[in-house]
């Protein structure tokens, strides 16, 4: 059967250690840089932030988790 795993609670942390919560998770990261108007949800600068899927869903194991950090507004 379909192994399900809950998406971790990554917000607020950085991108390496962001990747490496999921990956213990037995999900795939997948990192969106955004770089233009800070979006209302965003997290400090460089920090996780607008998981998808949810934080606390359950999901396939393996599947792709992305999740937005920014860097710098235009």
């Amino acid at each position: 059967g379909v192994v399900m795993v809950r998406v971790p609670d990554i917000r607020g942390l950085y991108g390496d250690a962001a990747d490496k919560k999921l990956r213990a998770a037995g999900l795939v990261p997948k990192e969106v840089s955004i770089h233009g108007p800070i979006e209302p949800d965003a997290a400090g600068i460089g920090q996780a932030y607008h998981v998808r899927p949810a934080v606390g869903t359950l999901v396939p194991k393996g599947s792709t988790v992305s999740y937005h950090s920014w860097w710098e507004s235009q």
